[in-house]
């Protein structure tokens, strides 16, 4: 994207929050009495605006989720979120805790700032309040460079180095029940919304608030939504470390894979199969009962004739994106681990060449590859 497009996203972004905030100031706070009502067993939403943000920034996706059957909840007296995350954090879960928990729980779906709070919230007081899961969408969870260069200490506060930036990042006990949801370009949150050890998911949609009206950012909320409402609701359960699941692959119609990616000097190792012309992770689609973790180890040692040293193996994230060669719509669900291999890497009959790649080669790979490639950029592995 050069910067007469991304000057363009600046300005359309800003035109869809003026028309947001004009609505909330009409009268648009007030929340539909429907909201209350949902399908039993279906857990409570609760909406957490960004800063400077009511309630009504997220409309457009709560209403979708009403219609899906989730009862959605709006707390009031947040203003427009400008207060510290951790304050925030602590007066959201007071007034949570005032009120009768829905038996089937609560998912917490926010934006921006609202993410930091609602991953501050499930630290603290997620088995008390009934939490399963947050969904996030254009969070910066790394916080944003730009924050240097804002007046007061509201948006300051999204510095990389501020300490409660940096120590909602160390923590990653709960980043396994968050989604994160973002597009290819956020003029406000630079460096991206990729969460480690979360399901990250990229919608093609530019902008920071335009994303809020998107119907693939909804579609994408929505399915979020089902996932985390679809894990065990038991709090003991659920705020334990998660295991690395068997995945049934007739329960899902997204195409599940598993992939490794294999560093060094900041490269990763990518695999051009026989007949193609596209670059691939080392990986592929998850068996029958097989976990994800098993599927990497047994594809690396198909494809690329190594095996993983034990105690390596670890997930990075999860990307999922447009399946190469598949129609429009269909989707594929990778799940990326770490790790290092017990020997050099070299082509298989599966493959004819191994390649150690940057982001300088994402025009030659698939989506799913390429935005692997973006995501280990983002988490500095590789350039």
């Amino acid at each position: 994207m050069n910067l007469i497009e991304k000057a363009g996203v600046w300005i359309l972004d800003y035109l869809d929050a003026a028309v947001l905030h004009v609505r909330a100031v009409a009268g648009g706070w007030r929340v539909p009495a429907h909201y209350a009502h949902g399908e039993p067993g279906k857990p409570t939403v609760v909406l957490i605006p960004g800063v400077y943000e009511r309630w009504i920034f997220l409309k457009a996706i709560a209403d979708r989720l009403w219609e899906d059957g989730y009862p959605i909840s709006v707390v009031h007296g947040l203003g427009y979120n400008r207060r510290p995350i951790v304050d925030t954090s602590d007066r959201l879960g007071a007034a949570l805790s005032r009120v009768r928990a829905n038996p089937a729980g609560r998912i917490i779906v926010a934006h921006s700032k609202g993410g930091l709070v609602g991953k501050h919230l499930m630290l603290s007081s997620r088995e008390d309040l009934g939490i399963r899961g947050l969904v996030a969408v254009c969070t910066p969870f790394a916080g944003s460079r730009y924050a240097k260069y804002v007046l007061g200490q509201t948006l300051r506060a999204f510095s990389p180095t501020d300490d409660t930036i940096v120590l909602l990042g160390r923590n990653s006990s709960v980043n396994a029940e968050i989604v994160s949801i973002f597009g290819p370009f956020d003029p406000h949150v630079p460096d991206g919304s990729v969460l480690v050890g979360a399901t990250n998911v990229q919608v093609p949609v530019s902008g920071h608030f335009r994303i809020l009206q998107s119907a693939k950012a909804i579609d994408a909320a929505a399915d979020a939504v089902t996932l985390l409402a679809s894990r065990p609701a038991d709090g003991h359960e659920a705020s334990a470390p998660r295991k690395d699941p068997v995945i049934s692959t007739s329960e899902h119609s997204d195409i599940l894979v598993s992939a490794v990616a294999l560093l060094r000097d900041r490269h990763v190792l990518m695999v051009r199969a026989r007949d193609r012309d596209v670059l691939f992770m080392p990986g592929g689609k998850i068996d029958e009962g097989e976990s994800p973790a098993d599927a990497a180890a047994r594809e690396t040692r198909e494809e690329v004739s190594v095996g993983l040293v034990p105690g390596t193996v670890h997930e990075l994230f999860t990307v999922v994106t447009q399946a190469h060669g598949e129609p429009d719509g269909r989707q594929v669900r990778m799940v990326v681990f770490g790790g290092e291999a017990d020997a050099e890497p070299q082509p298989s009959a599966e493959v004819s060449e191994v390649h150690w790649v940057t982001t300088a080669d994402l025009d030659r790979c698939p989506p799913a590859g390429a935005e692997v490639l973006r995501q280990l950029a983002a988490l500095d592995l590789i350039d």
